[in-house]
């Protein structure tokens, strides 16, 4: 069980692994449309984890020196499915240390990029394997507030996921999923799910990304097959072509019933309990 640490973010007394898998992870428009990062896909989970743990508030972007929150490593394992030991622990903790370093966040918008920060302050206790750390003021306009501008899903939605590009590809079109459509411009879905990974691999040779039936084998399928497997939409795609070149791809978006929701997520519980187990 966790236990309550601030009014703001942190554990909450009483709440059960499975709870912690369905927080709601909440992020303005104008990031998960944008955003453009050198993490890993375990990386990025983490980072999916800790802004699930923020609290949406109307006036957490008044807080001058950011926004503080704890979690336990061990919690985080079970989350996520993770084995408990000291390799888990020394991998959680470099991927803290590229978050801390690395998760600087370009966020284009037309005619300019801009550069922010999500972590100002990481600590970890030894002792008790918490996890103290600051959300920098900076970025709390992008996942505390709750308009029409902001969109969020369960966490549980990706932590079964295998692709980095299946999770950014959901969360740009759960963005769009009120309007049931989104056009993507090739040239677009190139710098955002190509470009962007360069880290660890991520990022494949782009000779062998010029012929688009690469990218559509290696990264757009995988990922719609993933989204429709683990998450509340149904993505349907249509390739867009100008003469005999694709262009551009039409996502068609739509919400499942809740009932197959709820059964998704059942087995996602179930999956990730049996990657806890010793021979998961």
């Amino acid at each position: 069980m966790s236990t309550s640490i601030d009014k703001h973010v942190g554990f909450i007394e009483d709440i059960t692994v499975e709870d912690e898998r369905e927080y709601n992870v909440i992020k303005s428009n104008d990031l998960a449309r944008t955003l453009r990062c050198n993490l890993t896909q375990a990386q990025f989970r983490l980072f999916c984890f800790m802004v699930s743990r923020v609290k949406p508030s109307y006036d957490a972007c008044e807080l001058k020196d950011g926004l503080s929150g704890t979690f336990s490593m061990d919690d985080y394992c079970l989350v996520c499915g993770l084995a408990i030991n000291r390799v888990t622990y020394q991998r959680m903790k470099a991927d803290l240390m590229k978050i801390y370093q690395e998760s600087a966040f370009w966020i284009h918008r037309k005619g300019e990029d801009s550069l922010y920060s999500f972590i100002s302050n990481i600590t970890i206790d030894h002792k008790s394997h918490l996890v103290h750390y600051t959300i920098a003021r900076e970025m709390l306009t992008f996942i505390t507030n709750m308009d029409k501008r902001f969109s969020q899903y369960r966490l549980i939605e990706v932590l079964p996921m295998n692709s980095l590009y299946s999770v950014r590809l959901f969360e740009l079109l759960n963005s769009y999923a009120y309007e049931g459509e989104h056009y993507l411009e090739l040239k677009l879905f190139s710098h955002l799910f190509v470009d962007s990974f360069e880290k660890d691999g991520l990022k494949p040779k782009r000779k062998s990304y010029e012929k688009f039936c690469n990218l559509h084998r290696r990264i757009l399928a995988p990922a719609v097959e993933e989204i429709n497997a683990y998450t509340h939409l149904n993505v349907t795609y249509k390739l867009v072509t100008e003469g005999r070149q694709v262009s551009g791809i039409l996502f068609r978006i739509q919400e499942k019933p809740g009932h197959d929701i709820r059964e998704i997520f059942q087995s996602s519980h179930a999956l990730l309990d049996k990657l806890c187990e010793p021979d998961g």
